[in-house]
């Protein structure tokens, strides 16, 4: 039916009801857009939060490897401590962070790997203070032992050479084994063989002596020195392993950064995208 069939009446009735219908439209359109716009803003908050987090998380891992250098230069019970507590706030907080569930098994194994040098860093510590003890020991009888053949009117100048040529060999493999490094497996053979040419020594130096005394406190060195080669060698096996678990926990810890940086680089791209998005949105410069 055309308009001008119809009355005056029904023509404003018309008319408003087209702009009403128009307005309506707007309406559903200016809606859509702020409901686009809410939802752009909702995800930039998410992503900004979470950005945030990775951002403590990385500023955790640092703080966790600066307590891991001090511990590497003084390795003591507290210094340790304060390594094992560094981490179980990383891994509380890498727990917290949706997207980051997957690294909580590196930084378990982070935890148990430093667990381990910590209780081989304590091993050590006991060892080395038996090889003090040992060592300490053989000097002390072997010093003894020259100092009464040399006050003895029955000087045996065989004996006295080869009582030195022991105490020499003892002091030698005493300042080896203090020097001991894993990476070196020479200098370790050597602080074994030159504590084999005491063994070897102080045997010769018993076939010479017939005193019980005299045999006694050749045995006396000799069972100082014995153990003391022998924990020798477990010292050099625990730093061995200490450095082995130390290229491990370097390896993950060099993952956990490189994951970590990745991540936060994702959140801030994707805030910058979302930012640029919501800017043109609300029709507003970028």
């Amino acid at each position: 039916m055309s308009l001008s069939h119809l009355s005056i009446a029904g023509r404003i009735y018309c008319a408003f009801a087209a702009l009403i219908a128009l307005l309506a439209m707007l309406v559903v359109v200016a809606w859509l857009g702020v409901q686009t716009l809410s939802g752009t803003f909702s995800f930039y908050r998410g992503v900004a939060a979470q950005a945030d987090e990775i951002g403590v998380l990385v500023d955790q891992l640092g703080r966790t490897r600066l307590a891991f250098s001090r511990y590497q230069v003084t390795p003591t019970a507290e210094a340790g401590a304060g390594v094992v507590a560094r981490l179980a706030d990383l891994s509380t907080a890498n727990a917290a962070v949706s997207g980051l569930t997957p690294l909580g098994e590196q930084l378990a194994d982070y935890s148990a790997q430093v667990g381990q040098m910590i209780a081989l860093d304590q091993d050590v510590l006991t060892q080395t203070t038996q090889m003090q003890q040992s060592g300490d020991a053989a000097t002390a009888q072997l010093a003894s032992m020259i100092a009464n053949a040399s006050q003895s009117a029955n000087l045996n100048a065989k004996a006295a050479a080869i009582s030195g040529l022991a105490m020499q060999q003892l002091l030698q493999t005493r300042l080896a084994a203090g020097q001991l490094a894993a990476t070196d497996a020479g200098q370790f053979a050597a602080a074994q063989d030159l504590a084999q040419q005491t063994l070897a020594t102080l045997t010769e130096l018993r076939s010479i002596f017939f005193k019980t005394e005299d045999v006694a406190q050749v045995d006396g060195v000799a069972a100082q020195v014995a153990p003391f080669a022998q924990t020798m060698v477990g010292v050099h096996q625990s730093l061995t392993q200490r450095q082995s678990l130390g290229q491990t926990v370097a390896a993950i810890d060099a993952e956990l950064a490189a994951a970590y940086d990745g991540q936060l680089a994702d959140a801030r791209q994707a805030q910058q995208t979302l930012g640029a998005a919501g800017e043109a949105q609300s029709g507003r410069p970028a």
